[in-house]
This record gives C-alpha cells, sequence and structure tokens, in this order.
C-alpha cells in the first residue's frame, strides 16, 4: 500500500493516496461554545459564567444601553435554546489588531435590537470591561439581558467573559483568535488524515462526497471526551472517533478569563471526498 500526503492552504484539503483510494478534507464549519473553570465541575456554565461576568443593572454598559435603547424592543426577546445560557441574551465579539470589536454575534429575536445593540456595543469604550490582551485570543461575551420576574431588563456585565481553545503545537505564536481557531481545526483534520486507516475506510465501503459532523469536549488535560461523530456507515463512524481521540497535540489548556478550563460542545463538520483513483 503506498500513501502520499498533500495540504493546501489555498483550498483547505488534505489528499491521501492508497492503491485503491483517495481522500481529501475540506473544513466546512468550526465552532466552540462554553468553557468551564477549573475547580468548580458542579457548577453549571450559566452560574460560572454570572460569577466571572458579574452583571450589574446599574453598572456602566447596563446604563448606556438603557439610555440608547427603545424599552418597547424588549417586550419580544426570543431566549436562546442553549440550556446552559439560562434566561439570558449574549453578545459574542472578538478583537482584531486595532483593539477594535468585530464579529459580533447576538440574537434576540428582535432584528431591530439585535442592530441596535451592535451598533451601541461598537461605540462603547471596551477597557471598561476589563479587556487585556488575552482577550484577541479568545472568543469574547457578555451579557446583556436576563429575564427577572417575568420582564425582560437590562443587565449587562461589568467584565468581560474570554473563552480562549486549548494552544496546540504549531499555532503557539498566533495573536488572534480567528487565525488560532483556523490553526486548530487545520491540526485537527490533518491528524484525522494522517492517522485514518484507509483499509477500515475502503472495507466500510463509503465513497462520494460524506459530510462528517463532528462534537467533542477538552479537558484540562488536553483529552478528548464525549466525541460523537454524524456519518454513513457505523464502521467509518468508529474510526473517525477512533482518531480523534489519540489527538495528542495540546500543551496548554483552554482558558476562561486566565483560569484552566475544560471546553466544553466544539462543533465541526468536514467534507470528505473519498474515491477510487483512476
Amino acid at each position: 500500500m503506498t500513501l502520499g500526503l498533500k495540504y493546501s492552504s489555498k483550498y483547505g484539503f488534505i489528499l491521501l493516496k492508497m492503491k485503491l483510494l483517495f481522500v481529501f478534507i475540506i473544513a466546512l464549519f468550526s465552532a466552540n461554545c462554553y468553557a468551564q473553570p477549573e475547580g468548580i465541575p458542579t457548577m453549571s456554565e450559566n452560574e460560572s459564567f454570572q460569577i466571572v461576568s458579574q452583571p450589574n443593572p446599574y453598572g456602566e454598559l447596563s446604563l448606556y444601553l438603557k439610555e440608547n435603547i427603545d424599552p418597547k424592543l424588549l417586550k419580544n426577546i426570543t431566549y436562546p435554546q442553549r440550556e446552559f445560557c439560562g434566561k439570558t441574551i449574549r453578545l459574542e465579539f472578538q478583537i482584531n489588531k486595532r483593539n477594535i470589536t468585530s464579529q459580533l454575534r447576538i440574537r434576540t429575536g428582535v432584528e431591530e435590537l439585535d442592530d441596535t445593540i451592535k451598533s451601541l456595543f461598537v461605540k462603547f469604550p471596551i477597557e471598561k470591561l476589563h479587556i487585556t490582551e488575552a482577550n484577541k485570543l479568545g472568543k469574547n461575551s457578555v451579557q446583556l439581558i436576563s429575564r427577572k420576574y417575568k420582564k425582560n431588563i437590562i443587565n449587562a456585565s461589568t467584565i468581560a467573559v474570554c473563552d480562549q481553545m486549548p494552544i496546540v503545537e504549531g499555532c503557539e505564536d498566533i495573536e488572534y483568535y480567528y487565525r488560532y481557531s483556523s490553526c486548530f481545526y487545520k491540526s485537527l483534520y490533518e491528524h484525522i488524515l494522517n492517522n485514518i486507516s484507509l483499509l477500515t475506510v475502503q472495507k466500510s465501503g463509503v465513497r462520494g462526497e460524506i459530510k462528517v459532523y463532528l462534537k467533542f469536549s477538552i479537558d484540562v488535560d488536553g483529552n478528548f471526551y464525549d466525541v460523537s461523530c454524524m456519518a454513513p456507515k457505523k464502521t467509518f463512524r468508529n474510526e473517525i472517533i477512533r482518531v480523534v481521540k489519540t489527538y495528542s497535540k495540546i500543551i496548554e489548556p483552554g482558558m476562561r478569563n486566565a483560569i484552566p478550563a475544560g471546553v466544553y460542545d466544539y462543533k465541526t463538520v468536514y467534507l470528505l471526498v473519498i474515491d477510487k483513483i483512476k
């Protein structure tokens, strides 16, 4: 059996060849949801988020939003289905090279409210949220709205919560989240294609364009757990899960505001193309 490996940064794929098959992989989508600080394993994510972010309805961000948002827009909010958030609305953002907030994401179910909040937040002095250099490396979140006594109220964080992904070999010197995230997932799918058993793939009979939906968690020691895979054929799914669990390039744990954390609920979608070599 002959095996070759080729990576293309332009198209984001890896090509593996053997006598009968070639396999290449494209990353379609990747995301991670939240981190749980070490030392408080029995606490829910929302409880730990509240402790770190210290929301205050009379804090500077809350007062700023109250002054500029029509209260009527708060009436028809739809809270996210993610149980770990509870009855709260969060804004996610990144910090770019110029220390400006970017990639803002919020879903209240009210488009006008979403747009208003985004336009207001980019004008708010983010240094008041205790932003540090570490925030450039992570996904940042602030709570803005919560439900109390059957009423939606502005109850914004006073400290931004920064969830950093685990540091992996080869990505140590990257300075911004969006680049680091790409590096992490590239490293993972290189690992998958370097270690997948092509004999198992061949025996599974899987061919053509195959979407692989991966979900997994990583603990503070860099171990992958709760790995699940949606793809055709049980044999093929089990092989993907086996390979993911052997990933061992993590050199530092994920962090939540500089505290080591297990990062939960990673999601990524890969497109594998598997076919016979002509």
